[in-house]
């Protein structure tokens, strides 16, 4: 596995948004990181870059997830969308998954952190190999 990442990060606390890249990097990732909070730097960071993973929080002042999920759907991205969230009751996952999120976090328990990321990225790849046979 390639240990380099490209990795879109939708939070609006740069701190959360720098503990899950130092996260990534005491995993042996190497990390390159954009950090956006609102739909506009979304949308121009989803056409500037080929990203690996795109981490989203739940609950941001000027961007909701939903907002983001859209975005990504639209722009027909195939990185993992993983939702990193201090607060997203059961329901709201459940819906979320629906809606095309491969994974959630909670920000208070990420001991399964770097496993999701590693599965969602071999899933992916297989998806990729899947669409070119």
């Amino acid at each position: 596995m390639d240990k380099k990442l490209f990795v879109l990060v939708i939070e609006d606390n740069e701190e959360d948004a720098e503990l899950n890249v130092r996260l990534l990097k005491t995993a042996g990732y190497e990390v390159f990181y954009q950090r956006v909070e609102t739909a506009e730097e979304m949308a121009e960071a989803l056409v500037m870059e080929p990203w690996d993973l795109i981490f989203s929080d739940y609950s941001m002042p000027r961007f909701t997830v939903r907002e983001a999920l859209e975005l990504y759907h639209a722009h027909g991205s195939k990185a993992p969308f993983i939702v990193i969230s201090g607060a997203i009751g059961e329901q709201e996952a459940v819906q979320l998954i629906k809606s095309g999120v491969h994974d959630y976090l909670l920000k208070d328990n990420m001991t399964r952190f770097v496993t999701a990321i590693e599965r969602e990225l071999r899933e992916a790849e297989t998806r990729r190999e899947l669409a070119n046979v």
